[in-house]
């Protein structure tokens, strides 16, 4: 399903995040934020 979509093809939309959160509890939110750093730290000069 990568890719342009063949001509009078439809594809279903993913809710976005804020849609999806409308239904979730405070526990499922925090479940799905990221668990590792994404940024790095420089060490040295």
């Amino acid at each position: 399903m990568r890719g342009h979509p063949r001509k009078g093809e439809e594809r279903p939309k993913e809710p976005t995040w804020l849609e999806r959160q409308r239904t979730m509890d405070l526990e499922e939110m925090v479940d799905e934020l990221p668990k590792e750093f994404t940024t790095g730290v420089k060490r040295n000069a």
